[in-house]
């Protein structure tokens, strides 16, 4: 199954804006998106959040408190006092714990102490699943539970709200409120020079600089009879603005042809390094190639 656009954006994304991207949907956890990185591409949404649970599975016990204890208590002093992250707020708001009667604030204080009290950490519940009347419930509830099983439950309850986060992350960045969004793209074709006409079957590698250690592997293509590869490198939601690469095979290219011997190849790998600093814009990065010399160019 391909991946959607927003998430082949994810994939291509260097380490730190994946890193700023993600850092919400785990409440401000970013160690957590961090970890996952070097494991893209993800095929899709499940892919990549069942990849940052197992990283929170396999963290230890005082980082899987750290990453319970980030998250604020409900109707707590953190939303009265109006620190909520954004997504905390919203989703506090969209359960109807704002705005409450007297008696209920004053158990929702006394069940947030009573709470965080025996456990160590707050009262976590993905509150899209429930009414303010089923939270109360399950609330008092779960304070009978053992340490173990709550802290196993709180661990679940984290990990649907950060699908719930990674779900809505993904529509926002398919869609603005008019519409799909609109964007860029890029594009490359290959043309033999000597020859002068379109050079297919040409392996290109399409890398992206990801830091200092160099440049990470997207995607391997291949032209096609037209010289050109049968989709843009870059489209809609994966065109993103950074340093990119494409490495050209043109000494394989040139020795496969019968009417080139290997000994007449002089060029063998062809890198052509560019930047995109608009991604609304389209970037066309040809290659015209001999197999002495070569040329590019930006077009659109």
């Amino acid at each position: 199954m391909k991946a959607s656009p927003a998430l082949e954006a994810l994939n291509m994304m260097a380490l730190e804006p994946f890193v700023d991207c993600l850092q919400g949907i785990f409440e401000q956890s970013p160690w957590i998106p961090r970890r996952v990185w070097e494991q893209r591409p993800f095929a899709d949404v499940g892919e990549l959040h069942s990849a940052m649970m197992a990283v929170v599975k396999s963290a230890s016990p005082a980082a899987q408190l750290a990453l319970l204890g980030a998250h604020p208590q409900l109707a707590g002093k953190q939303a009265r006092e109006g620190v909520l992250t954004v997504l905390s707020a919203q989703e506090q708001k969209g359960a109807g714990l704002v705005d409450l009667a007297p008696y209920e604030l004053e158990e929702i204080e006394q069940l947030n102490k009573d709470y965080q009290t025996k456990f160590g950490f707050p009262f976590i519940i993905a509150v899209r699943e429930h009414t303010k009347r089923s939270i109360f419930e399950q609330w008092r509830h779960r304070l009978g539970n053992t340490v173990s099983t709550e802290h196993h439950n709180a661990l679940e309850q984290v990990f649907r709200i950060a699908r719930f986060r990674l779900e809505d992350l993904m529509a926002s960045m398919a869609h603005t409120d008019d519409g799909p969004v609109s964007m860029g793209k890029l594009s490359t074709h290959v043309l033999d020079t000597t020859a002068g006409k379109p050079a297919s079957g040409v392996r290109i590698d399409f890398s992206v600089r990801h830091d200092d250690n160099g440049f990470q592997l997207l995607k391997t293509v291949y032209t096609n009879s037209d010289g050109r590869v049968d989709e843009p490198l870059l489209q809609q939601a994966s065109m993103q603005p950074g340093e990119y690469e494409l490495m050209f095979y043109v000494g394989d290219y040139y020795s496969s042809l019968h009417e080139t011997s290997a000994d007449s190849v002089f060029l063998d790998q062809v890198p052509v390094r560019f930047c995109i600093n608009d991604a609304g814009q389209n970037y066309h990065v040809p290659l015209l190639v001999s197999p002495w010399s070569y040329t590019t160019y930006r077009g659109s």
